[in-house]
């Protein structure tokens, strides 16, 4: 029997079923929400295109400045589309740290994008996702040991390295 690869990276229950739910463009972004005739107005939250998962997740300005510190710190080429980041979930014994830090990033955006949605946040710049990120990756942590686990309390401390430093805007 095949099962997905998603379901082996080491997250929360919740947090594999989010990545189930993308990986069919299921999730409840603006379009979606739209073909099941609830409006809400179509712009991303952050950049006022379009939303779209493609748009949200990889397109997006802001998620673009994520995903160049994300495919900095592992040395891997990340975040221009799903596919980028789905293809190290089958070699997750040797991705490990590079597949839970991508769900939880992946996560973060979401649940960041839900909050100003839903309840109206307002939006300032991208270290909110970045503290979604700090808080869900040291939470986390307690799923991993050996070199997983150190990759990963090197990637908090970049996390808060980034939270210190002066905010930079990536043009284009």
């Amino acid at each position: 029997m095949y099962i997905p690869a998603m379901w082996s990276i080491k997250t929360p229950p919740r947090v594999q079923v989010f990545l189930w739910l993308l990986s069919h463009n299921k999730l409840m972004t603006k379009d979606n929400l739209a073909k099941r005739g609830i409006e809400k107005a179509p712009e991303c939250v952050y950049c006022y295109e379009k939303e779209s998962i493609t748009h949200l997740f990889f397109e997006c300005v802001v998620a673009k400045q994520i995903w160049v510190e994300i495919s900095e710190f592992f040395g891997v080429e990340l975040g221009s589309n799903y596919l980028l980041i789905a293809r190290f979930w089958p070699a997750d014994k040797k991705h490990i740290a590079l597949n839970s830090v991508c769900a939880c990033v992946l996560w973060a955006m979401w649940k960041n994008r839900n909050s100003h949605v839903f309840n109206n946040a307002i939006w300032t710049d991208v270290k909110q996702i970045w503290r979604r990120v700090l808080g869900q990756s040291r939470r986390w942590l307690i799923l991993f040991e050996g070199p997983a686990l150190t990759k990963l309390e090197a990637f908090v401390q970049k996390i808060s390295c980034i939270l210190d430093a002066p905010l930079q805007i990536l043009a284009g």
